[in-house]
């Protein structure tokens, strides 16, 4: 139950030795943006888990923690977010995640 609520996209749940949803986004979108901001107009590839990348596109599309349940999946492994950085603005530009083809995996339904 307790991990179910967590991977749900809820603060309400932290798990042992974890961080809650809203810490994990502010420490991940910080490091991004420090990325982000010495890299602007060049390329970098950030690896993370799919966790994190639903707490950074909550982040950048401005979708608050609570309502990631029903507005972002969890991203499939090896999967692909291409986002650009001008400005100051993330722009979320494509999702990649069709090219692994019968390998791609996903997140079990229901737990």
């Amino acid at each position: 139950d307790a991990y179910h609520t967590w991977a749900n996209a809820s603060d309400a749940v932290t798990p042992e030795g974890g961080e809650a949803w809203s810490a994990l986004t502010r420490r991940a979108f910080n490091a991004v943006v420090r990325i982000a901001e010495r890299e602007e107009g060049r390329t970098a590839v950030i690896a993370t888990h799919g966790g994190t990348i639903k707490a950074l596109r909550g982040a950048y599309l401005g979708i608050p923690t609570d309502a990631w349940r029903e507005k972002l999946p969890f991203a499939p492994n090896a999967s692909l977010t291409v986002v650009t950085y001008e400005k100051g603005m993330f722009t979320e530009r494509c999702i990649i995640d069709d090219y692994l083809g019968a390998l791609k995996t996903e997140m079990p339904k229901g737990i």
